[in-house]
């Protein structure tokens, strides 16, 4: 009897108030939605501004190995979490590739190739790799490792020279000169130590295929094809689309 009681009542009080009910329900969930909808923008703008936007002007203004250190503050940016999944895995790698290619210098990787030109002439000579000692701070030999003796020689400071030779001519646009100096210091080395052992040096390759076909030159290259590719990828995102479309309207 109690039960019909209340439960006529609870009746009666919803058929006079379930307007008003309702009504406040769905003032709750719709603001609780314009709310979530408007934290949602605002942090998507956010990224936009703060992170999309800059990097975009990084991939258009910076050269290849500059990018890692212009764009890695960016890395650790509160609105990177608003990222889609997507535009995570594009970021990332993007900054994975760049990462690869930030300690390029071509001095350093031309270097790399002429070196490694000049030990396998040196090879097909004859010239052999020596063992050299590996000694303790008492002087005491604990190992060897196996070198070419122009390199460990003090005297002859190879890099050094070598790096010399090459800030004195361009390779790509004074390769005659440069060839023509690569060999007198080749010679001078063979000199020192290899008992003025005559080779002839660019007559099978040039020096700038020398350069081309070079392991080194192949590795970095990988990794710049890499880096091009995540670039791409990058700035065709939907997002990026947007904020071009954006500048060219405000524009």
């Amino acid at each position: 009897m109690d039960c019909q009681i209340l439960l006529n009542n609870f009746l009666s009080w919803w058929n006079t108030n379930a307007a008003t009910v309702i009504s406040i329900i769905l003032s709750g969930i719709i603001s609780v939605l314009i709310s979530h909808i408007y934290f949602h923008i605002t942090n998507r703008n956010g990224l936009c501004m703060n992170v999309i936007l800059p990097t975009m002007e990084i991939l258009e203004h910076e050269n290849s190995p500059s990018v890692f250190y212009k764009i890695k503050p960016y890395s650790k940016n509160y609105y990177l979490k608003y990222m889609r999944k997507h535009e995570r895995e594009a970021w990332s790698s993007l900054f994975l590739a760049y990462g690869d290619v930030k300690t390029y210098k071509e001095q350093n990787a031309t270097e790399n190739a002429i070196s490694s030109y000049f030990e396998y002439k040196l090879q097909q000579s004859g010239i052999e790799k020596c063992e050299v000692p590996i000694r303790d701070e008492e002087g005491t030999e604990v190992d060897t490792y196996e070198n070419y003796l122009h390199i460990e020689m003090s005297e002859i400071c190879y890099r050094q020279n070598l790096n010399n030779v090459l800030k004195k001519y361009d390779v790509d646009y004074q390769e005659e000169e440069c060839s023509t100096a690569l060999i007198e210091f080749f010679n001078w080395c063979c000199d020192k130590v290899y008992d003025g052992i005559r080779i002839d040096y660019f007559k099978d390759y040039s020096l700038a295929e020398v350069v081309k076909r070079s392991k080194v030159t192949a590795e970095w290259n990988e990794k710049f094809d890499l880096a091009n590719d995540a670039k791409k990828k990058f700035l065709t995102l939907g997002i990026c689309k947007k904020i071009n479309r954006t500048i060219k309207e405000v524009g």
